[in-house]
């Protein structure tokens, strides 16, 4: 079982890691989630192999639940683009269902879930059903925000699983996780 205040070092500073949270020189290189934050959670794909062709690299996590508790709570909708990668951007395969046909499925796991978000109106990107805003940006997002503006490259924010506000008669969190809420 996991335990929060001993199992993620989230919080600590790097200076109090050793190798300043990168780990051991070497080890990690070009493996994403994995560093001295995470070494502990996860399996090291380069020792723990699939025998495959070609060799395939799975990142697995030493808990009950696997990576379901390090997802970070992002709950972002597949567009219409990405079923039909294939005819509309010549990459790919095509997906055997269109995501008109899995929109309704995403509303009933979102009202589930409690998603929180904005309606952006971007392409590709479709809103949701959404059980609250979406958390206040932070800083560096807001200093992302601006300096993205500039060349016309938009910056949403994003939609996350955090049960926030009560909905369908379930509690909410006993907190707001927004920095600036």
């Amino acid at each position: 079982m996991l335990h929060p205040s001993k199992d993620f070092r989230t919080h600590t500073w790097p200076w109090e890691l050793k190798y300043r949270g990168h780990g051991r020189p070497g080890e990690y290189d070009g493996l994403w989630k994995i560093n001295a934050y995470t070494d502990h959670l996860y399996t090291n794909p380069r020792q723990d192999t699939c025998r495959s062709q070609p060799e395939f690299h799975w990142t697995r996590l030493r808990a009950v639940g696997g990576r379901t508790n390090t997802w970070g709570r992002a709950c972002f909708r597949h567009g219409p683009l990405d079923f039909k990668t294939k005819s509309k951007q010549g990459f790919g395969e095509e997906w055997p269902i269109s995501y008109e046909e899995l929109a309704p499925w995403y509303g009933k796991a979102e009202r589930l879930v409690g998603i929180r978000g904005g309606r952006d109106s971007y392409f590709n990107m479709p809103d949701g059903v959404y059980a609250g805003p979406a958390h206040n940006p932070r800083c560096t997002e807001l200093w992302m925000k601006g300096r993205a503006a500039k060349i016309g490259v938009p910056v949403l924010p994003e939609r996350t699983a955090v049960l926030s506000v009560t909905d369908d008669g379930r509690r909410r969190l006993a907190h707001d996780i927004s920095p600036m809420a």
